[in-house]
């Protein structure tokens, strides 16, 4: 969508007053805020200094377009590893899925990729496998057998049932159908390749390989399942990638993950969860307090983290934040339940030449620890944004 200007002050100008919203674009020479601009060599940003050309090959993430946000599909398919397909369900039948989207077209997929159907928009996040959840009264265990526009029939403990799918909410398929959860992981396992992601402004979120248009006025995705997808530039809301020499926190597995208890046993919330939709940030991490979480660092010299901290939403009370690298600290502060989100980038320790043992405290592994502050008030915890590691010398996974 073009911006226009007021009173004939320029685009950025008006973004950092407030008056249009700024996008963050985060590439491996650092943060960019202002106005984006898609190019056919990647992304002009209109900074206080003038334009900036981040080139394609070197963006990590976009987000906080100003474009009005799409209407959501009626349905929603979820997929494992967290993809959502904001959609019109016409049928699953036969082994296939069928459906449309204005974004997506229409189309017909193997049904046992699906993790599960969302059958009203809007639902949070979450799933009870092998249950037929309803917007009102009890779920029904059973498999599903087949849907169609209005109806469905589901193999329930005392035999076949046929309901309407007015007043349905969420179903999941159990793990013995073949899928896994439609649930949204902290990231892939650290030998897997890490996709890029696409999610738009209607809560679709689409996982890839991404390319600019020829024309520039949007995104081309590759996907293994739905072929090759324009995405418009009005309908993205950020943009995730990990280009050489960069490693997304966000895209992959911590090599441990507890939460650990405040006073007899830990709390059930999980230690760290994977977060988006914050217009500061395209993907994030959320860390309660008290967790302990380690990933694993790629070897090379001239490490930085770099990332966006501040209080993740909901936080009353402040948390206390550290970082390291094996036995080098990189940074141990407070942070408050009302600070501001603030980018830092951390220099790290070269990798040892030698790789030691497991469970030794190595300069390969990175460790975040959160814990409640000074004056202990829950809920707390902290919000990592885009936080990614870049190498300047060495390699790194692929």
């Amino acid at each position: 969508m073009k911006r226009s200007t007021a009173a004939g002050l320029p685009a950025f100008i008006l973004a950092l007053a407030g008056a249009l919203p700024a996008d963050v674009v985060v590439s491996v020479e650092g943060r960019l805020e202002g106005v984006a601009v898609l190019r056919a060599e990647g992304i002009e940003v209109t900074v206080a200094s003038g334009p900036r050309l981040v080139s394609w090959d070197a963006v990590i993430a976009w987000s906080g377009t100003g474009d009005p946000p799409l209407d959501a599909g009626p349905q929603a398919l979820r997929l494992p590893g967290g993809e959502v397909w904001q959609v019109d369900l016409a049928s699953v039948r036969a082994g296939k899925a069928r459906f449309s989207s204005p974004i997506l077209g229409e189309k017909e997929v193997d049904a046992a990729r699906l993790a599960g159907v969302d059958f009203v928009p809007g639902l949070p996040p979450g799933s009870r496998p092998g249950l037929l959840e309803r917007e009102r009264g009890e779920a029904m265990p059973g498999t599903i057998t087949w849907i169609d526009r209005d109806r469905l029939a589901i193999q329930g403990p005392l035999g076949p049932v046929i309901l309407k799918r007015e007043g349905l909410a969420r179903y999941t398929f159990p793990p013995a159908s073949g899928r896994a959860e439609g649930r949204d992981p902290v990231g892939t396992p650290e030998s897997a390749p890490v996709p890029d992601e696409a999610a738009l402004s209607d809560g679709t979120i689409l996982r890839g390989k991404l390319s600019v248009l020829p024309d520039a006025s949007g995104l081309a995705l590759d996907h293994p399942v739905l072929g090759r997808v324009a995405l418009p530039r009005a309908a993205l809301r950020s943009v995730s990638r990990s280009p050489a020499g960069v490693v997304d926190l966000t895209g992959v597995s911590p090599r441990s993950a507890a939460r650990l208890p405040l006073i007899a046993s830990p709390p059930p919330e999980p230690a760290v969860e994977a977060i988006r939709g914050s217009p500061a940030f395209a993907r994030g991490l959320r860390i309660e307090a008290r967790a302990d979480v380690r990933f694993a660092l790629p070897p090379g010299e001239g490490r930085r983290l770099r990332v966006l901290v501040g209080p993740a939403a909901g936080s009353r009370g402040a948390v206390r934040l550290k970082i390291s690298a094996g036995d080098t600290s990189v940074l141990d502060e407070e942070i408050g339940a009302d600070a501001p989100p603030r980018p830092m980038d951390l220099e790290l320790p070269p990798a040892p030449d030698d790789r030691p043992s497991p469970g030794s405290s190595a300069a390969d592994e990175l460790r975040i620890e959160v814990d409640p502050g000074a004056v202990i008030r829950f809920p707390a915890a902290v919000a990592l944004g885009d936080p990614h590691v870049v190498v300047e010398r060495g390699a790194t996974r692929t």
